[in-house]
């Protein structure tokens, strides 16, 4: 019940596809924060001038100070962090703060006023401001404007001890409000949820194996240049297999296309279920797979390569029987490139093709 919830309103229940979309959601938030606090910086200051010296509203000079300098360079110092990539962590808890800061001073400056119901707007926009566009994480901009609402509850019921009715109002519109910021926030939400989980399924499309379901080779690009540099930074090695279905081409031109491809989707499934959850899984193109295998020594990489061919050797495929499969085995070394760990690897598939297949060659 509270996974679904939780899918449905506001994360997911899944822990590494919610950290995938805070960690997206931070950066489409950046330019965001950026620009909304830089505005609303420029806004403060401009309020500031027209309260101060157009409107001669009678603040002494700290609150003066606090409403023209001290809010405004809050929005800016934020502003100019999001320009700067900071930390997002940091960046967030500044951001978190805003409000509240903001809301603290209000109610310093404004208690010392002989009117105040000219102001109240400010708090009705800093309750909307938080949750709908400050670029705050949903559960984030909740907390944050609860607080903004019960500080403009406070000391307007302090203020507005003798004015009921006034007060009553003040309320009314401060939850109101508070109710459509939230109904926004969560709309704002859904909608990030669902633009996440389609550039999830586009990503799936692009980087998956539409017949086998396994990963393909635009996958492989983005997986083995990395996996090779962490290998070399931590002083280990990673293996590669590349095996090729004996005698595919066979199958194909005798009973037809279809039937290669269930081959092909059988074959996949077995290598599924050998690997490791720290291996990764290609196809490689046509009849070839390719496996990558972390932190594997010539030793684990050669039984490991034998164990599958020995699996797929005993495996009965429908309409075809037996089918038998070359496998080319290499490890890295710390002055391989993705392309000469391939080629190694490719190499001693052929080397295995050519002395009579059905078998594991290695290349060092």
């Amino acid at each position: 019940m509270l996974k679904s919830i939780k899918d449905k309103y506001f994360g997911f229940s899944n822990e590494e596809k919610n950290h995938q979309f805070i960690l997206w959601q931070h950066e489409i938030s950046v330019k965001q924060i950026q620009y909304i606090l830089l505005l609303t910086g420029i806004i403060y200051i401009i309020i500031s001038i027209i309260n101060i010296f157009v409107l001669n509203i009678n603040i002494n000079n700290l609150l003066i100070f606090l409403q023209l300098i001290v809010i405004p360079c809050y929005a800016f110092l934020i502003s100019y962090c999001a320009y700067k990539k900071v930390n997002f962590k940091i960046l967030e808890t500044l951001l978190f703060l805003a409000p509240v800061f903001a809301s603290l001073l209000h109610a310093l400056i404004f208690s010392n006023l002989d009117t105040y119901s000219s102001y109240q707007t400010e708090l009705y926009l800093m309750i909307f401001w938080t949750l709908t566009i400050s670029g705050l994480r949903l559960n984030k901009a909740i907390i944050s404007a609860l607080f903004v609402f019960i500080v403009g509850e406070v000391y307007p019921y302090i203020f507005y001890e003798k004015q009921q009715t006034s007060f009553i109002l003040h309320t009314m519109w401060m939850s109101v409000s508070l109710l459509f910021g939230v109904v926004g926030a969560f709309l704002l939400h859904q909608t990030k949820k669902d633009t996440f989980i389609k550039e999830l399924e586009l990503q799936e499309l692009a980087t998956i194996d539409k017949l086998t379901g396994v990963n393909n080779r635009s996958k492989l690009d983005s997986i083995l240049p990395h996996e090779l540099n962490k290998s070399k930074k931590y002083n280990q090695t990673i293996g590669v297999l590349l095996l090729d279905l004996d005698h595919f081409k066979e199958v194909n031109d005798t009973h037809g296309h279809l039937t290669g491809d269930e081959v092909l989707i059988a074959i996949s499934k077995t290598l599924q279920k050998s690997i490791r959850s720290s291996d990764f899984l290609f196809r490689w193109g046509g009849e070839e797979f390719m496996i990558v295998c972390l932190e594997a020594s010539q030793t684990d990489i050669i039984t490991f390569a034998e164990q599958i061919r020995a699996e797929i050797s005993k495996q009965e495929l429908n309409h075809v029987g037996y089918k038998t499969v070359s496998i080319g085995a290499t490890i890295s070394n710390n002055t391989d490139s993705v392309d000469s760990l391939i080629q190694r690897a490719d190499d001693a598939l052929y080397e295995a093709k050519e002395t009579g297949r059905n078998k594991v060659c290695f290349k060092l």
